[in-house]
């Protein structure tokens, strides 16, 4: 017997053990029929398990703080312990400064060797991975980056598989599916675009390298992309099933809720494509561009994806969008700003002297128009507007 074939479909189904809140059929929508065991899970929340997608959301989140608050808790242990050795240190002779010439854990050198400083392999993570003299694949993350890695990432994957597994409809497991990838992928997008700032407010509180965010903004990126496909895949397996691919098309193309959510894992599909490593390193500046312009096609198709849904008032992950694209537009106002403070004054612009050097080098001299404050090993990132030959 069909248990989704009875009249009544319950809200929750309980068992000796666990209590898992199932949304039941929604019957504003004319094609749901109480008989069927398609229709209703490929359209509104049915069959998706609401309670289970907030506290996974909330477990993610807990994670990326208390990984947060650990390295700052680490950071301010180093800046306490650095100030201790200077006030000690400053007011008695150098032959007199023999405890501090030796490490006071004897485990930190062991650990800076094979855990914090390690490459992955044998090859240092700083130099790029390559398959060949051509082709690039990016570069290794060193063994404390991937144990960072495997640990967030494996959540994911356990969060988004905490499923009903036993259930016989399998168009309601798509369903269970469909709202947890999306609901993962929601989340995630949260540390993805404070991790994307360069003026990430956690880079100098936890002292953690920009390149070390960028290396977490991929591989976050690269899930967020996983759990949106199979989020648009577990839909229209169910949506196939019922009604054929015509109707698909036509969802795509006459309805904002599904146009916008295609539309949108279109546009996260072609920047995953656009920023392998091969393209991104041949093709910068075009990549860059191009990766802004396709976050925003994201980024608003998800709110309207969300706004537009049969829910009252929209899906619950609609405020996390709004604030996703609030400290992304902040972020970028923020680019500009400095941008436009440490490149532009009265007396014009930023200008630059390209001076080609041996061993493809080049050097550029850079004639600012006020005052900066540059300290001595920085480093910049230069994008250049034009070139006057």
């Amino acid at each position: 017997m069909d248990f989704y074939r009875t009249a009544g479909i319950e809200a929750m189904i309980s068992s000796a053990s666990t209590a898992v809140e199932v949304q039941g059929p929604d019957r504003s929508h004319p094609e749901v029929e109480s008989t069927s065991t398609i229709a209703p899970y490929y359209s509104g929340v049915n069959g998706i398990n609401q309670a289970q997608n907030m506290l996974f959301k909330e477990a993610l989140w807990w994670t990326l703080g208390i990984i947060a608050l650990v390295v700052l808790t680490i950071r301010m242990l180093e800046i306490v312990w650095a100030q201790l050795r200077l006030i000690s240190a400053m007011s008695v002779a150098r032959e007199k400064q023999g405890y501090w010439r030796i490490s006071q854990w004897s485990w930190m050198p062991a650990a800076k060797k094979h855990v914090i400083y390690a490459p992955l392999w044998k090859k240092r993570h700083s130099r790029g991975f390559r398959l060949s003299s051509a082709i690039s694949v990016g570069t290794l993350p060193s063994r404390l980056h991937m144990a960072l890695l495997v640990g967030y990432l494996g959540s994911n994957f356990t969060y988004m598989f905490v499923l009903n597994w036993a259930n016989d409809n399998r168009y309601a497991f798509c369903a269970e599916l469909r709202g947890r990838s999306g609901n993962l992928a929601l989340v995630n997008m949260v540390p993805l675009i404070i991790l994307a700032g360069r003026n990430n407010p956690l880079i100098p509180v936890l002292k953690i390298s920009f390149d070390t965010c960028n290396l977490l903004h991929r591989w976050i990126g690269r899930i967020v992309v996983l759990e949106v496909v199979i989020h648009s895949i577990a839909w229209a397996i169910a949506a196939v099933a019922d009604n054929g691919w015509e109707y698909v098309r036509r969802a795509i193309t006459g309805g904002l809720f599904i146009g916008s959510g295609t539309l949108g894992t279109v546009a996260v599909v072609m920047m995953l494509i656009q920023s392998l490593p091969s393209i991104r390193y041949a093709f910068y500046e075009t990549f860059l561009n191009t990766h802004i312009i396709l976050a925003t096609i994201a980024f608003v198709c998800t709110w309207a994806h969300c706004a537009s849904a049969s829910v009252p008032g929209g899906l619950p992950e609609l405020s996390w969008i709004m604030a996703i694209m609030a400290l992304w537009f902040a972020d970028r106002l923020a680019r500009v700003i400095r941008l436009a403070h440490a490149n532009w004054s009265g007396r014009g612009f930023t200008y630059a002297i390209c001076e080609p050097m041996s061993g493809e080098v080049t050097r550029v001299t850079l004639t600012l128009p006020k005052y900066m404050d540059i300290k001595p090993g920085t480093h910049a990132y230069l994008r250049f507007w034009g070139v006057n030959s």
